[in-house]
């Protein structure tokens, strides 16, 4: 493995970590901005859709291509949803193992796949109301500036 996979499997990983989650979903342009920010790695656009497909084909993460309907009918593409997996897990370490087992597959979709959506809108649970309030600093995605940027090892 290079170090610019390593910095990119470094980068997802604080993404991640910050964010608490078990997935991230960074533009290609803020991949880039990071990894040659905190890691002194500058690729083209092209070079990092080479390694992301060489890294999601090893089994690091899925990656689930995002997009929805304009207004006018239009696609309009989203950024991308990088799901880590276990080998991504194992690359980072010890305290990413922890992470695994709590946010693993099967963990977060449990709900939406045991009740059809009306049940979950029509439910008395009213933790799962429509016009329950989205607390934005609950939001995923990276904000500020990383800490210390992870040590990339060969």
């Amino acid at each position: 493995m290079c170090d610019f996979d390593g910095a990119i499997l470094a980068t997802f990983g604080e993404i991640g970590r910050r964010a608490g989650k078990g997935y991230c979903y960074p533009s290609q342009s803020t991949i880039l901005s990071l990894v040659g920010r905190f890691y002194g790695v500058r690729r083209s656009r092209r070079t990092l859709n080479r390694h992301l497909s060489a890294l999601e084909s090893a089994g690091y993460f899925g990656r689930l291509r995002r997009h929805k309907r304009g207004p006018a009918g239009e696609l309009v593409l989203r950024s991308t949803l990088y799901v880590f997996k276990g080998k991504f897990y194992n690359y980072m370490g010890r305290g990413y193992r922890r992470a695994a087992a709590f946010f693993g597959v099967f963990r977060v979709p449990f709900l939406a796949h045991n009740q059809s959506s009306t049940d979950r809108y029509l439910s008395s649970d009213t933790s799962l109301s429509v016009n329950k309030p989205v607390d934005s600093s609950s939001k995923g995605g990276p904000s500020g500036t990383f800490s210390t940027p992870l040590k990339i090892s060969p």
